[in-house]
């Protein structure tokens, strides 16, 4: 595998990680409010 297709889909998961604690700060400040 080539250096760059690696590093796209390490750059997807962390976007899809970033991406799922920003849901849950979301869904846990809905909790709360």
């Amino acid at each position: 595998t080539d250096p760059l297709t690696t590093l796209g889909v390490a750059d997807l998961n962390l976007q899809i990680e970033v991406g799922n604690l920003t849901f849950s700060a979301r869904a846990f400040g809905s909790a709360l409010a």
